[in-house]
């Protein structure tokens, strides 16, 4: 039915949502001019999600060139661009708006909508920043709302895993887990209940990681993941 552009730079690629509320002949379709890598759905919403690279590292000197110069990535070069449509109705799908958070994802577990706001789970590549000063690799949680054709940030949690990245993510409720690893895994329990000022409510670190988290009931959650050295080398299951 439509093939919409969002405002900001998606790339080329196209992605199409096909809703069949009742054999082929009853299908609509809709869509954005961007690619889909990472997709999550709520019972009203559909998100796709793709990390894109932005070209803002300075520009190379003209003239010969110098082996002794070397390159560093920049702060935030890497960022993930996410569309939203809205598929409340049974007939349709109709898409909403675009935005983007710093970094990238580690899959559909990095999502969720709570309340009308999504929260997404992202972590940024270390590199230097404005000011030529080298940053460590760090993770974020970022609470996104809809305001008019755009995906806004309401509220973060910055500064998770200095060093280190997102092995596993798992909203529930008004509740995040959030595992980072480079050497040992740091569990990170955040309150996201107040969708312009989530905080942590504290960490817990252990050998190991966890790759996959379960809630089982009220401030109760299970990790399976590797167990490691102080090292940081991967020992098994």
């Amino acid at each position: 039915n439509a093939m919409m552009r969002p405002s900001v730079d998606a790339g080329l690629g196209t992605s199409t949502i096909l809703t069949i509320p009742d054999g082929l002949s009853s299908m609509t379709a809709s869509g954005v001019v961007a690619d889909g890598a990472v997709t999550y759905a709520s019972t009203g919403g559909l998100y796709l999600a793709t990390a894109q690279w932005r070209a803002n590292a300075a520009p190379a000197p003209s003239g010969p060139a110098d082996e002794s110069i070397t390159s560093k990535p920049v702060v935030g070069s890497s960022h993930t661009q996410i569309h939203r449509f809205d598929i409340s109705a049974r007939d349709t799908s109709t898409y909403q708006g675009s935005g983007d958070v710093p970094g990238t994802l580690i899959g559909q577990y990095a999502m969720s909508e709570w309340e009308d706001h999504l929260r997404v789970a992202s972590t940024i590549a270390g590199g230097a920043d404005d000011n030529g000063s080298d940053q460590p690799q760090r993770s974020m949680v970022t609470v996104l709302g809809v305001v008019g054709d755009r995906l806004a940030p309401t509220g973060s949690v910055d500064g998770l895993g200095p060093t280190e990245q997102i092995q596993g993510v798992r909203f529930d409720g008004a509740t995040a887990y959030v595992v980072t690893f480079r050497q040992t895994d740091p569990l990170y329990v955040l309150d996201l209940s107040d969708p312009t000022a989530p905080r942590v409510l504290g960490e817990l670190k252990v050998p190991g990681f966890s790759s996959y988290l379960h809630p089982i009931g009220d401030h109760l959650v299970i990790g399976v993941g590797s167990d490691a050295d102080l090292g940081g080398r991967v020992k098994g299951a």
